[in-house]
């Protein structure tokens, strides 16, 4: 019994003391508050799924507001002249309405002014068919219609009370005179349809249409025969 009170007191002592075996008076708390011989772990475990407490990684950045107006949706404003097409030529404009019979200021699409009579330049005795303002563009053109496209023009001179036809002259339709009607090709016309409104007036003779191919914007300027084109405002003519 004595001894078994000594054996117990001598192992209570060894504890109190640090094992005798010469570590730390601090034991392991002293291990612990060195960084050096903090223990080392395996690498952290990095969550799947974000902390509840951060940001959350789905949010997109919020956008800034736009400098650049936004686009309407509405329909465009129409031309000021009214034309879809946007040219002399009008695009979607429908085909005019073939001229009937009668008389009519016939004017050239690259001036407005009107087809009449004057003198042929360099031989003043002879009259030709020239462009001139509409007040002074004398006597008026009659359209006759021959068949469905094909016309005569008649002029009427009140002085000589004359009536004549326009005839294209025998070196290929250079130029355009008034002269008897004898009803042969030189004196006919097909009237070719070239958008809002206007037609080529093309030699049933030659194929060249009517053009102004010398001083094509003045006054006093003559009709000449050219190669057709629906593109050359100077062959487009109007009928009013």
């Amino acid at each position: 019994m004595v001894v078994a009170v000594l054996i117990v007191a001598v192992a209570s002592s060894t504890l109190l003391s640090g094992g005798g075996d010469g570590a730390s008076p601090s034991g392991v708390g002293a291990a612990l508050d060195d960084p050096l011989d903090f223990p080392v772990t395996s690498d952290p475990v990095v969550s799947a799924s974000p902390s509840a407490s951060g940001p959350s990684a789905s949010k997109s950045p919020s956008k800034k507001p736009s400098s650049s107006p936004s686009k309407s949706t509405g329909e465009p404003k129409p031309d000021d002249d009214g034309d879809a097409g946007g040219g002399d030529d009008g695009g979607a404009a429908s085909e005019p309405v073939f001229p009937s019979g009668g008389t009519y200021d016939i004017k050239p699409a690259h001036t407005g002014l009107c087809l009449g009579i004057g003198p042929e330049i360099n031989n003043p005795d002879r009259t030709v068919l020239v462009q001139d303002s509409c007040s002074q563009a004398k006597p008026s053109l009659t359209v006759a219609k021959v068949d469905d496209d094909t016309v005569r023009f008649t002029l009427y001179f009140a002085a000589e009370d004359w009536s004549a036809c326009v005839g294209a002259d025998e070196d290929h339709g250079e130029l355009f005179a008034a002269r008897g009607c004898d009803g042969g090709s030189r004196q006919t016309f097909t009237l070719v349809p070239a958008g809002s409104g206007r037609y080529l007036i093309k030699s049933n003779a030659y194929g060249t249409c009517m053009d102004f191919p010398w001083y094509r914007n003045t006054e006093g300027a003559q009709v000449g025969g050219a190669a057709c084109s629906t593109g050359a405002a100077s062959q487009r003519f109007a009928f009013s």
